[in-house]
């Protein structure tokens, strides 16, 4: 927790820059629910059957995806690596 607040605790705009949206150009302001992400992958992904896959999540504040590995245990997936998520985005407009 305390990486979570060091890397988002001037940057407050970070986590709305991966929903579908919110642009640097209007704040990234949350647009009205329902909430939507992309997701995609890539060959760079791995193979899911082997327990591990790498997503990339689309990202308004950045010019590529951010990539996060998830794992499989007992039928859930659950992020391993995500530290992509938390660095900083362009800053908004205004």
């Amino acid at each position: 927790m305390r990486l979570i607040k060091s890397q988002l605790g001037g940057q407050p705009h970070v986590p709305r820059s991966y929903f579908q949206g919110a642009t640097p150009e209007n704040g990234y302001q949350l647009p009205d629910p329902p909430y939507t992400m992309e997701f995609s992958d890539n060959p760079y992904s791995e193979d899911a059957g082997m327990g591990t896959y790498k997503v990339f999540v689309a990202c308004s504040g950045a010019d590529s995806d951010r990539p996060v590995t998830v794992s499989q245990a007992e039928g859930i997936w659950r992020a391993i690596e995500w530290s992509t998520l938390i660095v900083g985005v362009r800053e908004p407009a205004g």
